[in-house]
């Protein structure tokens, strides 16, 4: 089973210290986990990822 276990605030800026580790972490981690770890969506650490 699969539980949302928070639910992303959109309004949540992202810095470019952020998006740069999340380009790195994209490349060992899945788009979950770090979704989970900066409480944003995963549709969103795929836009930063590209």
């Amino acid at each position: 089973d699969f539980a949302i276990t928070s639910i992303p605030d959109l309004r949540f800026k992202i810095s470019k210290e952020e998006r740069d580790e999340i380009f790195e972490k994209a490349k060992t981690e899945t788009q979950e986990q770090i979704a989970s770890d900066y409480n944003i969506t995963r549709r969103r650490v795929g836009q930063i990822s590209q």
